[in-house]
Order: structure tokens, then sequence, then C-alpha cells
């Protein structure tokens, strides 16, 4: 009897040490991991609106700031006019048309990444990060966020937070965290620049001027709209400083990863909804001192979307998956500035329009002319944004082609002239 119970010990015994053993060698592994911690923070709906790339009437300190110490990209692109489809095509390296999210991932159209689909938290999890979402995310809607993209951790993402809620989340997330944790990825949202920009308190902002875009006419309703989103924007670049301090503060910034996007271009007319370059165009800024990707430069390379899901991974050397689209760019930061990815991208809106740039020019097809300008609700039937949007009152043109170096606004539909026929038809 006595035998027994001593060999059950000496067993437990065994099995105990060795657990904690193997606990041990876990805990030796994730603080001997010198790979970087990841955070992406993605802005809804600011387009390329910043100092750093050629607004002066906006007050954006810390994103300019951080394009200094950072590698900006200049021709970086949506590969769609809305958010959902755009940030899948981000994070899964893969455009609409493949990964099926074409459209808003809320009611009524309620698109999802598919459960079998990469995501990016979901790939950075398998490969032993910490996988923490703050904020607004788009790729899912709210009850599938933890099946579907993978977060082990999810901080304020329902109902949406103001930013800085998020950004004292992301802080408060840092203090309580000791680096022999291992590394984490953190998803980190804003919403602040979504019309009608009531989402957290934002004020008009004129203190630089106001800018208003050459395709929109200067009228009340389009100063008041655009003093307000000039607001909004100065406030979650503040908030995104706060974001940035947090990890100098608290040892994080050299080694981490730093991204920060947008999903798409703002929401004016001639822009968000349509597949003109204010509603495609987003702003890419890496910054990685410890990676030694080096701060205050500019690449004009083309790129999408699409791309960046690979180059991350290639940066972290993950393998990607064969059916990713995109393609990867990380040997840009390592020296390689002759580097040409592509030499053409491709957008979409929902099913109703898709385009092609290349060359500069840009093809748009209208498979639905008769469709109207902008169908959410959240536009039509706002009285603040209502005034800039002239809905249509005739068909869109089945076929736009523009030269982009001598129009860059895309207000001279060339699709019909003789004289550009072949360049179409390439």
């Amino acid at each position: 009897m006595k035998k027994n119970l001593y060999r059950r010990l000496s067993l437990f015994l065994l099995v105990l040490f060795a657990a904690c053993e193997k606990n041990k060698e876990l805990h030796r592994k994730k603080s001997d991991d010198k790979r970087p911690n990841v955070i992406i923070i993605t802005w809804h709906d600011a387009g390329r609106w910043f100092g750093c790339y050629g607004n002066q009437h906006v007050h954006t300190p810390n994103i300019d700031s951080l394009a200094s110490e950072g590698y900006l990209f200049t021709n970086y692109w949506s590969t769609s006019s809305v958010s959902s489809p755009s940030r899948v095509s981000m994070l899964t390296g893969k455009y609409p048309a493949k990964h099926g999210v074409k459209g808003l991932c809320h009611g009524p159209q309620n698109y999802s990444v598919d459960k079998d689909e990469h995501h990016l938290s979901k790939v950075l999890r398998s490969n032993g990060y910490d996988t923490y979402l703050f904020g607004w995310q788009h790729e899912t809607t709210h009850d599938l966020v933890r099946s579907r993209l993978g977060f082990n951790h999810i901080y304020y993402n329902d109902p949406l937070p103001p930013a800085e809620i998020v950004a004292g989340a992301f802080d408060s997330f840092l203090v309580h965290r000791s680096k022999s944790e291992g590394v984490f990825y953190a998803q980190i949202g804003f919403h602040e620049a979504h019309v009608p920009f009531n989402f957290g308190g934002v004020h008009p902002d004129t203190s630089r001027g106001i800018y208003i875009p050459p395709y929109l006419k200067d009228t009340p309703g389009t100063r008041k709209t655009i003093t307000l989103l000039q607001g909004a924007i100065r406030k979650a670049d503040s908030c995104t400083g706060l974001i940035l301090r947090s990890l100098k503060k608290h040892g994080y910034d050299s080694n981490t990863l730093v991204v920060f996007t947008c999903d798409h271009g703002v929401e004016l007319k001639r822009a968000k909804a349509t597949l003109y370059d204010p509603g495609m165009e987003v702003p890419l800024i890496v910054r990685w001192p410890a990676g030694g990707i080096k701060g205050g430069i500019k690449s004009d390379m083309l790129l999408c979307h699409a791309d960046f899901y690979p180059t991350l991974l290639d940066l972290l050397n993950i393998p990607v998956e064969k059916d990713v689209q995109g393609k990867s760019f990380a040997s840009v930061f390592r020296g390689n500035h002759s580097l040409v990815v592509r030499d053409a991208i491709y957008g979409t809106f929902m099913d109703q329009i898709r385009c092609v740039r290349k060359n500069g020019f840009k093809l748009i097809i209208n498979f639905e002319p008769h469709a109207e300008y902008v169908e959410l609700p959240v536009n039509s039937d706002n009285p603040l944004t209502y005034p800039i949007y002239p809905f249509k009152e005739e068909e869109w043109p089945v076929l736009e082609l523009y030269d982009l170096t001598k129009d860059p606004y895309e207000l001279h539909n060339l699709a019909f002239h003789p004289s550009f026929q072949k360049i179409k038809s390439k």
C-alpha cells in the first residue's frame, strides 16, 4: 500500500517538475524573443489629410513627427473606397474579389471575413504573438471579432469609443505588461474622421485656415463640414501622440514596428465611395528603429493595401500563404530603393465600379451607371454632409479615362476621345 502511495507521489512530483521546467523554458524563450512588437494604427476616412503629405491646413504634429522618424510612402493606395473591403485587403493580402468582403461589415450588408481566412492577427497569434484589439475594427461583425479575427484580448470594440479612451486603454496595457511576457501585436482603430464627426466630441478647427479641395465648390456647407473634418483629424492626431509617447515612456519604442495608415479617402464628394484619387489615397508610414528602418525617407513606388500583409510577414520572417495576391516590398527597407513591385493597381467600390491605375492613367468602369452617388444613409440623411453631396440626376459614364499627370483631379473624361483609344484598350 505504502509502495503504491510512494510510487504515485514520485510520479506526481516528476510530472510537476517537468511542467515547471517546461514553463521556465517557455518563460526564457519569451524573455529572449528579439522579434519586434507590432502596432498598426488605422484611422477611419482620413485619406492623406496630413501635414507630412502636403496638407498644411490640418494640425497633425504627431503623425508628421512619426513620418520624420520612419519611412513614408507617397504612392500607396487603398483597394476599395469603403472601409471593410480595404481593411480586409490590408490584413489578408488579397483583393476584395478574392477575400469576399465587397461591402460593409454591419447592417444591412453584414459582410464578414471568412472563418478560414488568414487574418493578420490569427497569423501572428499562431506565431507566438499576444494579439490585442484596441478600438475600431471593420473586418467582421462585432459578435464575430474573437472567432473570425483571432485576437487574444479586445478593448473597446463596441460601442465606438472616443480616441482618448482607446489611447488610455493602450497606455494602461503597457503599464501592466512585463517585457518577459513576450512580443505583442496591437491593432488600434480610431473613428473620429467619419461623419458626422460626433463620435468623440470633435470641435471645428480653423487654426491653420480651411483647406477646400479644388474639386469641391467653396460653399458654407463645404466649409462647415471641412472645419469639423479638420477638428476630427486634429483630435485623432493628438491621441495618436498619446500612443507614441506611451511606447517611449515604457521603453517599447525602439523595438516596436509601428505602422500608420487609413482605410481609404475622406468622406467628401468625389472621394469616399468613388474610385477617384481622393477616395483611394491613403498614407503609409513605417517606423522600426531597432530593425534598421531609417527615418525621414520617402518612396514613390506604386503600392496598395494588398501589398502590406506579405511585406509585414516578410519583415517578421513569417512564411506567406501561396494564395496571397499582394507583393512584398520589404527589401526597400533593406536599401533596395530601385525596387519596382508592380506597374498597376486595381480598385473597387462594392460591385458597382472597378478601376485600374497604370502608366499615369486611370480607367474606371461603371457597371451600374444608374446608381446614386452615395447610397449610405449616414451621408444622404445627414444635414451636415448633404449640402456637399449634389446627388446625381444623370447616369454615370460607363467608361472614364483620366490623364493623372495633366488632370490630377480627374475632371476631364478622355474615354471617348479618339486620341486615347489605344491607351484605353491597354
